[in-house]
């Protein structure tokens, strides 16, 4: 087995057990993950040193996707760690001093060691990413990478529906503490799962359109067309229905609101990816795809509304308690970004943040806030609004590219589809919660992000270099053709 496949398929088992503790968002968790990835990486530079042209095929593209990012991990890192003048420091520091009554080295960022932990983070969703571009390129592994995603997520979200239904009193290896009339399978936040399973469902709904993308044959009576159709489906569509029925009902009784909506927008985008694809490409001899996976999608989610939507909508009721709360913390954040919009807060920093610009409009029985439960805007008052542009400037340019593939790629666009699809329900989600600030969930996007951009590229025929970046064998003939496998 060489090298380059060992990391692959460790790198999909590492992503698929991350939400077993607890989604990994406790320090053992995800410093383990940091510390397997890392090796990860050892070991694909290894690899790539054996032929480093391999280099310059994804970097050529990917630089100032990487620059970015890089860009803002070193700032970050400055920003909390690098010693400033007294007049630059955050303003904690000073009264941090007079309270201890010694001098204090301070920062621009509030929480030194909280910021570690971010950046370590942070830097273990960059080399998932980035293992997941380069490893990404072969055809057959980007299609294991969406299999691992669907099998997972259906496999958390049965533990969790059986969980549910034998009291609901665990989640994985610990017992339940809260939210215990909702269904969390090994997370701790109801919301949080309820994003995992979004990520499942979206990718589950791609994989099964590409399945019906087909459609009917023309020529024959719609029974006959549609018992052919059936037919033909293979046991990769009973697996894609069957992680679309637990995922969705998992998420049903998980009672998120944002979960819901987030996976609404990843199902939306599915749907309007495959017909923006499509353009121009129609199979003439074929009809009835795309209603046919409407009816599959928009029936199922109307027998699982019908049998569990009640929960969900109950707690639709507390929509305007909660609103209000969510309209304060950006009230707050608007008066923290004007002190320091440049220069932030520093990662972790938050907490913080929230008690030094609460005021009595909150209540007493909202005593403290650890997350803004809105991701865009945590991450301007932590890192700063430049450094925040920059790093949504990386993201959106991996999007783009995606985006992109659609219209250049004639075939296999199931994977910039997918990884559209997730970006839409991350997106969405980060808007009314954290889910990004879990690990299992970000490194879940993280690695189908990266393949759909390695899939978003038009395959080159007369590139050899193209093939052995991808990890293919075969041997190249005088065209500039490989006889291996494709």
């Amino acid at each position: 087995m060489r090298l380059h496949r060992l990391v692959f398929w460790a790198l999909l088992g590492v992503v698929a057990l991350a939400p077993l503790p607890l989604g990994a968002n406790r320090p053992l968790g995800w410093n383990l993950m940091a510390i397997l990835v890392g090796l990860l990486l050892a070991l694909w530079a290894l690899a790539m040193l054996a032929d480093r042209r391999r280099l310059s095929i994804a970097g050529r593209r990917s630089l100032p996707m990487a620059l970015l990012f890089l860009g803002v991990l070193l700032w970050l890192a400055l920003q909390s760690l690098a010693p400033v003048p007294e007049a630059l420091q955050a303003p904690d520091w000073a009264a941090a001093e007079r309270a201890l009554g010694r001098p204090l080295q301070g920062a621009l960022g509030l929480q030194p060691d909280r910021a570690i932990d971010g950046l370590v983070r942070l830097g273990t969703y960059g080399g998932v990413f980035w293992l997941a571009l380069y490893l990404g390129r072969r055809p057959a592994r980007a299609r294991a990478v969406l299999w691992c995603v669907v099998i997972s997520t259906a496999a958390y979200a049965t533990y969790g529906l059986l969980a549910y239904l034998d009291g609901n009193h665990a989640m994985g290896l610990y017992e339940k503490y809260v939210y215990r009339d909702s269904l969390t399978a090994t997370f701790v936040n109801r919301n949080s799962f309820a994003a995992y399973a979004a990520l499942g469902l979206v990718v589950a709904a791609a994989l099964a359109q590409e399945r019906l993308a087909g459609g009917l044959a023309r020529g024959a009576g719609r029974r006959v067309a549609l018992l052919r159709l059936l037919d033909g489906l293979d046991g990769g569509f009973w697996i894609c229905l069957y992680g679309l029925v637990v995922c969705g009902g998992a998420l049903l009784l998980s009672t998120s609101r944002g979960g819901a909506l987030a996976a609404l927008a990843g199902l939306l985008v599915v749907g309007l990816a495959r017909r923006g694809a499509q353009v121009g490409r129609a199979d003439e001899g074929r009809r009835g795809g795309g209603l046919l996976f409407a009816g599959l999608i928009w029936g199922g989610a109307a027998v699982l509304l019908l049998g569990a939507g009640d929960l969900l909508i109950g707690r639709l009721e507390g929509v305007a308690s909660a609103g209000n709360h969510r309209l304060l913390v950006l009230d707050l954040g608007a008066r923290a970004l004007a002190e320091r919009p440049l220069t932030g807060f520093g990662l972790g920093s938050f907490p913080d943040v929230f008690l030094r610009y609460r005021d009595d409009a909150f209540g007493l029985g909202l005593g403290s806030m650890r997350k803004a439960h809105n991701s865009y805007l945590e991450l301007a008052i932590e890192a700063g609004i430049p450094a925040a542009l920059l790093l949504l400037t990386a993201l959106g340019l991996a999007t783009w590219r995606c985006l992109a593939g659609l219209f250049e790629r004639r075939q296999n666009v199931v994977f910039p589809i997918a990884a559209l699809s997730a970006t839409a329900v991350v997106a969405v989600h980060s808007l009314l919660d954290f889910s990004l600030q879990i690990p299992a969930i970000t490194v879940t996007w993280c690695l189908l992000l990266g393949v759909g951009m390695a899939q978003s590229w038009r395959p080159r025929r007369s590139a050899p270099v193209t093939q052995a970046a991808a990890g293919e064998s075969g041997t190249p003939t005088s065209a500039g053709h490989r006889t291996g496998r494709t």
